[in-house]
Order: C-alpha cells, then structure tokens, then sequence
C-alpha cells in the first residue's frame, strides 16, 4: 500500500521468489509502498493456523519495507500479525 493505492502481486503456484526479490522490495519501498498483508495458502492435510506463521523471507522482506508490522491471510479468514523480528501476539484474544 502507499497512501491510499494497493497493489496485488499474483505469485506461483508454491511461492514468489522470482517476483519478490531483494531488489524489487528496496526499489518499491523508495517509492513508498509498504508491505501490509499477503496470503498462505491452506495445503490439504495441514491445519489453516499453521500457514499464519511467518518464514524468516517474510520478515526479511518486512524489513527492508521498514513496517513495523503486516498480516498473513489464509483461505479461510484466518490472519496473524508479525513484524520482522517474528510473529506477534498483538490482538491475539484467548
């Protein structure tokens, strides 16, 4: 997001690695975009919590975004916040 635009970026089938590189990330994030949520898909036989933990290339891209935060969805409304340090407990309820 930047201001009040969003961009969608579509990735493969099991990731994005060749889309989101180190050099698209820093060249977007000069220009203002901030990485504020994206998607793990739910694999048969996983449970849908377990793909809303972020890999340490979420939290690599995150930082070089400079957010202090952003959000993983899966397919079933499921999200959890994490900051490039790792996941975050905020606005998690028990």
């Amino acid at each position: 997001t930047t201001g009040g635009r969003r961009m969608v970026v579509r990735g493969g089938e099991h990731n994005f690695d060749d889309i989101i590189t180190e050099d698209w990330a820093a060249n977007m994030a000069s220009r203002g975009w901030r990485f504020s949520a994206h998607t793990h898909p739910i694999p048969e036989g996983v449970a849908p919590a377990a793909v809303l933990r972020s890999s340490p290339g979420d939290q690599a891209i995150l930082h070089m975004f400079e957010n202090q935060r952003s959000t993983i969805l899966n397919s079933e409304g499921g999200r959890s916040l994490f900051t490039s340090t790792g996941d975050s407990l905020e606005g998690w309820l028990p």
